[in-house]
């Protein structure tokens, strides 16, 4: 019969190892997730008078625009071949007014970006865009809509590699225009120049400004990166409350959850990992941030765990998952928690609790049980566990008759140990389909054991 680590081995390959999460040096290197490339005054202000024109940056045609001009823009929106390198070509040729040099800049953006798309070089568009925008400011500094055009030339420059001077437009926007709908984006983009630099306090200020926007995604992607800021500050009771503040109800934004989740793990392990005997454990100190019985505590104890397992510091994780199988005993994350329990013990070679944790698992888990009745619309979970459990229940079978085989062999052995494994395994053999491979082995060396343990009496 193979020794008791051999078996469980074998027993954690199977049910345990598919579940390994990545390790926390993947986890900490994932990007992050940034807004895509959306112009935010779209989403924030819409007025009546806006249009589209390819992805045109335009709110609405300046007072003072020619007919001729807008004409073209007419043809432009409806498509026309040739109607956007006209529509720019009579803006240059056009009288100054107001807004000219903005309209200028914002259709060399759009024709910069069909560039790209069609593989050619979008630089010589962007220049100009860059150089209208510019000149816009410089002749007419207090005209309406000039905070569009401090902001396209700050994105302008940012997307052109030239950060600081995007810093400058961000900055004038903020400085003339404070009350703009574009106020959030600009603080926004300006943590995300500061954050790439490494200007980590600037960031902070930053992201906190851009997090009282109205939009709900834009504020909890402010909220996000503050959170992750703090995370590279190692500032990690703010990290905690950020990634907190991002997660809101347990519904809510799920394309950042489970990236909140994760940092909160993380946060908490590398807390914990300082070494700072003072610092509360894992389990208490978010304790001090979300109650035990809120709702968002199952999945947030499953991924500090989880981490805790990546980190090696198994003592933590099993308190960690002891907590979420014992206060949450019917949650989706149960099975996840008793997997990661049973490769804790396993680490630690603790083969005794490692066992009552395969026997549990099988109880809570089984097609009859109340966990099975209440997540009964989880068909995902409740097919693996279909799958998985009569292979766990004889590698239980197993690793039981190991123990009371390395039992019986100690001089002298106890008696009661010896019965009492038996008879577990015994019990959970009798459940073991008859025609299951190596069923009739284990009948076999459970009869072997039976009979040395008679000779004890």
């Amino acid at each position: 019969m193979p020794r008791l680590h051999t078996v469980i081995a074998a027993l954690v390959g199977l049910a345990v190892l598919a579940h390994a999460a990545p390790g926390v040096a993947q986890q900490r290197e994932r990007k992050v997730i940034v807004l895509d490339e959306i112009e935010i005054c779209c989403q924030i202000q819409k007025p009546q008078a806006a249009f589209v024109l390819q992805r045109s940056r335009v709110r609405a045609l300046p007072a003072g625009t020619p007919p001729p001009v807008a004409a073209l823009v007419e043809r432009a929106q409806r498509g026309e071949a040739g109607a956007l390198d006209a529509l720019v070509s009579a803006l240059e040729q056009a009288a100054e007014f107001p807004g000219r040099r903005l309209l200028l800049g914002q259709f060399e953006l759009d024709r910069a970006d069909l560039a790209l798309e069609a593989e050619r070089d979008p630089n010589p568009h962007t220049k100009a865009a860059i150089a209208h925008l510019e000149a816009e400011l410089t002749a007419h500094p207090g005209r309406p809509n000039i905070d569009l055009a401090y902001h396209l030339l700050g994105v302008t420059l940012l997307d052109a590699g030239r950060p600081a001077e995007a810093i400058v437009a961000f900055e004038g926007l903020l400085r003339t225009t404070p009350d703009s709908a574009l106020t959030a984006d600009a603080w926004f983009r300006l943590g995300e120049v500061y954050f790439d630099e490494g200007a980590l306090e600037k960031a902070v200020e930053a992201y906190t400004r851009a997090s009282g926007a109205t939009e709900p995604h834009f504020r909890t992607m402010a909220l996000y990166k503050l959170a992750w800021t703090h995370y590279r500050r190692e500032a990690w009771d703010d990290a905690l409350r950020g990634f907190l503040a991002v997660l809101g109800p347990p519904d809510a934004q799920p394309d950042l959850r489970s990236e909140a989740v994760e940092y909160i793990a993380i946060t908490l392990a590398e807390d914990a990992a300082d070494g700072d005997a003072s610092r509360p454990r894992p389990l208490r100190h978010l304790a001090t941030f979300l109650p035990p019985t809120d709702p968002r505590t199952p999945e947030i104890a499953l991924a500090l765990g989880r981490t805790l397992v990546e980190v090696t510091r198994y003592d933590l994780a099993a308190e960690t998952l002891e907590f979420l199988l014992a206060a949450w005993p019917l949650d989706r994350t149960a099975p996840s928690a008793s997997r990661l329990l049973m490769q804790s013990h396993h680490a630690t070679r603790r083969f005794p609790q490692l066992i009552d944790t395969m026997e549990r698992h099988l109880q809570r888990f089984d097609a009859g049980s109340p966990w099975a009745t209440r997540n009964r619309g989880d068909a995902e979970t409740l097919q693996q566990l279909t799958a998985e459990l009569p292979a766990m229940r004889l590698q239980l079978v197993e690793a039981l008759l190991v123990e009371a085989q390395s039992e019986l062999d100690q001089d002298p052995p106890v008696a009661s140990t010896v019965a009492g494994l038996l008879e577990r395994a015994g019990r959970h053999l009798e459940r073991c389909p008859s025609g299951a491979e190596d069923v009739q082995r284990l009948h076999d060396a459970l009869q072997v054991l039976r009979e040395r343990a008679l000779r004890l009496r």
